[in-house]
Order: structure tokens, then sequence, then C-alpha cells
């Protein structure tokens, strides 16, 4: 791993939109909401949004689970911001769970999320002093495209729910919309071990979908996590999560072009063992490392991973720079 940067560096050389907030100082990340009117986003009784655009004018607060209604399109306007609203209770294998700012983009519904550099689209904490990782809940994109599952149901959203939470299929041009020039940040929700929300987790999304300028960031698990699909994606940036920053499984073959990982070592870490299990890439084709088809397969291009100086810091903080295991395979170009 190379050696660490200052975010500031980081923010220069990723994504223009990491220092263009439009509610926060230039480089300044800890600054609270913006002084505009918050507004819970209608929902249902299911929790399906009963709205179609999202405009920038207002904040939006996203009540525990909410999705969009299967076979319609949400517009999130450019600029607009996104936060953690109600808490609501679900029960998962008996036990009770209380989530909130859980956005879910189902089969067949789409997300038109197209922020620009100097406008992006945030997902953040509702904290005006104090932010950390958790305090959002995630990003959650669901499509049709293969995976070398049986009719998989999405990791880190409990059961029963009363909305379809399956993902996978047949079309590997499967289209969930557009997600660019987006921001996630101190997103993350432990369910139960090995059963969490991400920052962004991408579901047998398949490669009709636009994924670009998109930045994670002090996430309390992965940063992006690909679940089989065939989505492309570009200029991926994931800073300061806790566990990996990058985990395909069940046979995801995209391609990648420019991602970053880099790693904090003021950001807490998972753990596995009493020892770090924070990874900048983890890869499987699925978790028993069976030949299971489509094989997991990314292909990255351009890819940097930046890690931490202090040895002593590096090896109770971080595990690998790359952690290729269980039947992968991969393809990395320069």
């Amino acid at each position: 791993m190379k050696n660490f940067l200052t975010l500031a560096s980081v923010c220069a050389i990723a994504l223009a939109s990491c220092n263009k907030d439009n509610f926060a100082p230039e480089g300044d990340f800890t600054a609270g909401l913006p002084a505009k009117p918050q507004k819970h986003i209608p929902v249902d009784v299911n929790g399906i949004i009963t709205k179609s655009v999202l405009s920038k004018d207002t904040v939006w607060l996203i009540d525990g689970i909410s999705f969009v209604r299967p076979g319609q399109t949400l517009e999130i306007q450019p600029g607009t911001v996104l936060t953690t609203g109600s808490t609501k209770s679900y029960v998962h294998n008996g036990v009770t769970n209380n989530i909130a700012g859980v956005l879910v983009v189902p089969k067949t519904a789409k997300l038109d999320a197209e922020g620009t550099a100097t406008e992006p689209i945030v997902f953040t904490s509702p904290k005006a002093t104090g932010r950390a990782a958790g305090d959002f809940g995630g990003l959650v994109i669901l499509g049709q495209a293969p995976t070398n599952q049986t009719s998989p149901r999405i990791e880190g959203i409990p059961e029963p729910i009363g909305v379809d939470v399956s993902y996978g299929g047949s079309s590997s041009s499967d289209n969930s919309g557009i997600l660019k020039y987006v921001r996630i940040e101190f997103a993350g929700y432990n369910l139960t071990p090995n059963n969490e929300i991400n920052g962004l987790t991408l579901g047998g999304v398949g490669n009709g979908t636009t994924l670009s300028h998109i930045q994670v960031s002090w996430g309390k698990d992965d940063g992006f996590e690909f679940f089989g699909g065939t989505v492309n994606a570009d200029h991926l940036v994931a800073l300061s999560n806790d566990d990996d920053d990058f985990d395909f499984d069940f046979g995801y073959t995209g391609t990648i072009t420019y991602g970053l990982s880099l790693k904090d070592p003021n950001s807490t870490n998972s753990v596995s063992g009493g020892s770090s299990d924070s990874n900048g890439i983890e890869s499987d084709n699925d978790g028993t490392g069976s030949a299971a088809a489509p094989k997991t397969n990314p292909k990255l291009k351009n890819f940097t991973f930046l890690g931490i100086q202090n040895a002593t810091t590096a090896g109770t903080k971080l595990k690998f720079g790359n952690r290729w295991r269980r039947a992968t395979a991969m393809t990395i170009e320069r």
C-alpha cells in the first residue's frame, strides 16, 4: 500500500464533487446540514415512496427502510441532501431491529440521481457535530442481472417487510437508473454478524445502469459491495470505511474504471478473530468457495490503494490491500 495522503490531497485528485459541497466549507466533512426546510419522504404503510421527485430546496428525511415503487422512477435533483429520518422497528429471526435512513431501489424500479461536480447529491448524517459511521443507513440498489445464487435476498434488509428484496435474473443489460456525482457519508448498519447494510449495496445490478463519480466515506461496514450483476462503473472513491472498501461476491463480472481506496488511521476498523479484517478489496466467488457460475471476476482498471505509513498502526487497522479468495477470478489493468 502506498503512503497515507491527506484528505485534501485525495479530494484534489479523486472527485470534482469531493470538495464542492453546497452546505460545508471546502474540504470540511464535519459540518451539519444546510439551512433548508426538512421534510420526511412520504411513504405508504409498506414503506413505498409515494413521491416521484425530490427537490434540492429541501433536506429529505428517510424514515426506516423506504422503497422506490417497483416499475417507477424516483428522481433526485442535483444538489439535494438526504439524511436519516424516523426510526422504525423490524423483526428479523425473532429479533427486533430499529432502523432508519435506508433507501432501497427494488427490481424494476429506477433511481434518477444525477448530480453535478458543483451540485453533488449527498446522503449524510443528520448530526450537526459528532458525526460518526452508522448515523445514516445506506443506499441499496437491486436488479435483474445474473448472479451465481438461487433467488438471493439482499443482506441487511430484515424480513418480513412486505416488499420483494430479492435480486438477480437473466438480464445482463438490466437498467436500475443513474447514480452520478453522489456522496454517501457515515452510512452502515449491522443487522446481525455478516448481515449488514453498506454505504452502497448493489445486488444483481445490470450494465444498463450508470454508476459514475461516487464517493462513500466513513461507512460502518463496506464502502461498495457488489453481489453479482454486470454493472460497470467509473470514478469510485472509498474513504475511511470500517470494513472493505470494495467487496465482490456471487458472480460480479462488471468493469470499474478509476477507483481509489483510502484507509484512515483515525477511522474504525472491522475485526475478525481479534485482528483487523479491513481490506482495500475483498473478493469471493461465494461464501463456500464453490465453482458456481458465473464466477466472480471484477475487471478493474486504474485503481489506487492508499494505506497507512506507520507500520504499527497499519498492522492493527488493516488486513490486506487486496484479498482475493474463495475461488474468485480477477482482471486488473493499470
